[in-house]
């Protein structure tokens, strides 16, 4: 059994940016435990991309804030370190009278949340910026982006080893236990049980936080309920009709009812790429029980085709190609991330319900839990 400082369970985009923020305060013996064969290949590489403003979230709450600041934090770590990143913008749109009320509201919220540069735009300026978009108004959202998630993840566990850190893949851990202040790790290692005893315990463990958190708080309460993200996408030079010039471009937020319960989503949206003119149709929700499916009854593609139609009218069935599917660490009854210590154990921190915007807020995510350590 070996002793070590810090141990961050979870080897996705919130575990590497903590690993990379410990390193650069200069922090030793830090250990990163993956279960996956592959760093970031769970729910970190598995999504839109976006760069989030800071737009949807409840004022005052983690997500807006984390999301406001991580924002900026992402931005000047992707120009320093060189990773595919864009500030391309995003246009929030409304197709009704009905949509047209709620965006305004979500732009008063937006102000609230001090996300910088905003502006309504009525239907003919809305088609200076995107002309295949056809809607009534839209909100232009100029500092969101997109960033090559892999690359992202990649470059923050280069740093992160560079420093010293221990990055682990194949280690699934099965045991947290308190022994004294400490905390004693058993993880199945490539199927061979190995221990660790740790000082202090990072819990990042995305789709699988709250059974981690249900190991050290057996009274847990907060459960994960997963969703998957189903995906199609296009490529924008097929023909004129669907031609886009670069912005994200979303429908105003709705409730929908997914599983038997009501989520408010951000609904099918249509996102560039970094790959050939590509474009991403989604995601669209679905509620699992297997947190692992990523492809049992997939939606099809008509459901998309209908609704990206309302604001990109020339986009055609045969235009669409089936993309990729995600799962999302939705967490049940809740809407925003839990970061906090343990109430027993200080020294061990949760970080759980990490969705979205979670890749957007890593860096500031790193940095408030910095402090709690």
């Amino acid at each position: 059994m070996e002793k070590i400082n810090i141990a961050i369970v979870g080897g996705g985009v919130v575990g590497h940016a903590l690993a990379y923020q410990l390193s650069q305060q200069g922090l030793q013996d830090l250990f990163l435990f993956e279960k996956l064969s592959y760093l970031g290949d769970a729910q970190s590489g598995r999504n839109s991309g976006v760069i989030h403003a800071g737009i949807y979230y409840r004022t005052g709450s983690l997500k807006a804030r984390l999301c406001v600041e991580g924002n900026t934090l992402l931005f000047d770590f992707c120009r320093q370190h060189n990773v595919p990143a864009k500030r391309v913008g995003k246009l929030v749109v409304a197709c009704t009278d009905e949509e047209v009320a709620r965006l305004e509201k979500l732009l008063v919220q937006a102000v609230a949340n001090s996300v910088p540069e905003l502006a309504l735009l009525d239907a003919r300026e809305v088609k200076k910026y995107e002309p295949n978009v056809s809607v009534k108004k839209a909100m232009l959202v100029p500092t969101t982006g997109i960033v090559d998630a892999a690359s992202y993840v990649k470059t923050l566990g280069k740093l992160a080893s560079d420093k010293g850190v221990s990055l682990f893949t194949n280690f699934e851990i099965i045991d947290i236990k308190a022994e004294g202040e400490e905390f004693l790790i058993t993880g199945l290692h490539h199927g061979k049980e190995e221990r660790f005893l740790a000082n202090k315990v990072i819990n990042a463990a995305g789709l699988y936080s709250d059974r981690v958190a249900k190991m050290i708080a057996p009274d847990w309460q907060v459960e994960i309920e997963p969703l998957r993200g189903e995906y199609y996408k296009f490529n924008r030079k097929k023909h004129e009709g669907i031609w886009l010039n670069q912005y994200n471009v979303y429908p105003v937020p709705a409730r929908v009812e997914i599983g038997h319960r009501q989520v408010e989503v951000v609904g099918v949206h249509l996102t560039p790429t970094f790959t050939n003119d590509i474009v991403t149709v989604g995601p669209e929700f679905v509620s699992i029980a297997d947190r692992e499916d990523y492809s049992k009854e997939r939606k099809p593609k008509t459901f998309f085709l209908e609704t990206a139609r309302r604001f990109f009218p020339k986009l055609e069935e045969a235009d669409l190609q089936e993309d990729f599917t995600g799962i999302m660490a939705n967490l049940k009854g809740q809407s925003d991330f839990i970061i906090k210590a343990d109430a027993r154990y200080p020294n061990f921190i949760h970080a759980v319900g990490i969705d979205s915007p979670g890749l957007t807020s890593s860096l500031a995510i790193a940095r408030l839990i910095a402090t709690l350590i």
